[in-house]
């Protein structure tokens, strides 16, 4: 597996990259030397090929430090890490790891359900979030446990196992997660760059909601938040195809990534077998849902498709575009995605003229606040299109629209509006548009957004569009209760990244 140099074969230069780089990818060698050196043999011209390989240390210990961005909003983290580049002495990468952060968290509680807005902006940029886990892992250079012989060599199986604890102090709840991962990915075409990855999971989620976030929980009555915020149990099974195009002419590039994820299709089904044969493996609540220890497993489909488009006109010129879309589908025993794998909409990374998880779910307005942070859904279309120009060497300027919006895929009378209905979804797209600056330190980049709303689907029909009359509106704002103004006014929506957003 680790060389494609074989006795016999004809030279091939290509057959020295990949060993060269195969090797270099074990983690295992100061440095590797690939050296061909040409002999006569009965008046044959053969090459004997030697390769050098300086062992690195066997163990070693870090600290890693950085900044965090997740949802568009901050933090900063550090971990502790132990190395062992040979635990098995078959060339496995051990590794123990203990991980700390403290982030910036918008409280979905910050608008209540009597319209109070607390207008501290500043009470946004605090640290309010603290999370630290410990987590063990060992990466095979191969497909664990069965070693090399299910696939060929060109296509570089690799596999690893992950064992995690979690905790996260949110001002909404504290979660605890315990995780055990199995994953295995291979290269399915090296010269299309594709490659195939694939992850078993089995985590256990421990959720311990505040005072006033469950009193904002019962005051909604909303089934699928409520669901999606118990303790539950994930036995997941993902596939993910990933493929990078980039064809001779180098103007244009694409990247594909499609996955599928199912969770608790098996679990259900083995002990709808277990009642079959007289077996009560498992409890079941109210609802008719299976619980172990108490506890509901999800149950869902989810898959995701992410496609993107880069031409270059120039060295200085660029147009970006992408198309992101995902479908989940909560099953009987939970009745919701949990939170972590429900879709949102807004944000730095997504449409920029919303804060992340204040729009949609379609054309659904809360008439108790003018701006809640819980909207989530089930299902989610985002396009963007992103023009990037250079200013200065280490400056570049962008010019933006974004457009979407997320939907459940049930009926939801919770969310009147909310519900994806194919002939009503066009008229439920959110468009933003704006400007932005990058500022390029080469082994990373700060990106700043500025972007306007443009077209808000939580309005009613004729007062979308940004220059639109909003009669119907300030009429809404006039009878909220601590809305703070009495009209509309455009929103601009500031959003601070790191790296491009696509």
């Amino acid at each position: 597996y680790l060389t494609t140099i074989t006795k016999g074969d004809t030279y091939m230069k290509s057959s020295i990259t990949d060993t060269y780089r195969r090797l270099s990818t074990l983690s295992m060698f100061r440095s590797v030397n690939i050296q061909m050196k040409e002999r006569l043999d009965d008046g044959q011209n053969l090459l004997d090929c030697h390769i050098y390989m300086t062992p690195a240390k066997k163990f070693a210990t870090s600290f890693e430090s950085g900044v965090t961005h997740r949802d568009g909003l901050f933090g900063v983290s550090g971990s502790l890490v132990f190395r062992d580049r040979n635990v098995f002495k078959r060339s496995e990468n051990g590794q123990f790891r203990i991980v700390g952060a403290v982030e910036t968290t918008q409280p979905l509680t910050l608008v209540d359900v009597e319209g109070d807005v607390q207008s501290e902006v500043t009470e946004n940029l605090r640290f309010n979030t603290f999370e630290i886990g410990p987590e063990l892992e060992v990466k095979f250079n191969h497909w664990f446990p069965f070693g090399l012989n299910k696939f060929d060599k060109s296509n570089q199986p690799k596999s690893s196992l992950n064992l995690a604890f979690n905790y996260k102090d949110r001002p909404d709840y504290e979660r605890r997660l315990t995780r055990l991962k199995y994953g295995l990915n291979f290269i399915e075409n090296e010269a299309k760059g594709s490659h195939i990855f694939g992850f078993a999971e089995l985590s256990a989620i421990n959720i311990s909601k505040s005072e006033a976030f469950q009193n904002l929980l019962d005051a909604l009555n909303d089934d699928f938040l409520t669901n999606s915020y118990q303790n539950h149990l994930i036995a997941s099974l993902r596939g993910i195809w990933e493929n990078r195009h980039r064809p001779s002419s180098r103007r244009t590039t694409s990247y594909n990534r499609t996955s599928l994820e199912v969770a608790g299709l098996l679990t259900r089904l083995a002990f709808n077998l277990a009642d079959d044969f007289g077996w009560r493996g498992a409890e079941l609540d109210e609802t008719g849902s299976y619980q172990i220890s108490g506890i509901r497993f999800a149950e869902y489909i989810k898959i995701d498709q992410d496609y993107r488009w880069y031409f270059k006109f120039d060295e200085k010129n660029t147009t970006a575009f992408r198309i992101n879309g995902g479908l989940g589908v909560p099953l009987k025993n939970l009745g919701a995605l949990p939170f972590d794998k429900s879709y949102f909409a807004g944000g730095s990374n997504g449409i920029r003229a919303w804060d992340p998880r204040t729009l949609g779910p379609g054309s659904f307005r809360d008439t108790k606040n003018e701006v809640t942070f819980n909207n989530v859904g089930e299902m989610k279309l985002l396009t963007s299109l992103e023009y990037r120009f250079n200013i200065t060497q280490s400056l570049e300027g962008a010019m933006f629209v974004d457009a979407g919006n997320i939907w459940f895929v049930n009926n939801n009378e919770i969310r009147p509006g909310g519900t994806f209905v194919l002939d009503e979804f066009l008229e439920q797209i959110a468009v933003g548009a704006g400007m932005g600056l990058r500022f390029d330190f080469d082994f990373f980049l700060i990106r700043f957004d500025v972007a306007a709303q443009m077209r808000d689907p939580s309005k009613v029909a004729g007062e979308r569009w940004l220059w639109q009359p909003k009669d119907e509106y300030n009429a809404f704002l006039q009878d909220l209760s601590g809305a703070g103004r009495s009209s509309f006014r455009p929103v601009l929506n500031y959003n601070l990244g790191i790296g491009y957003p696509f």
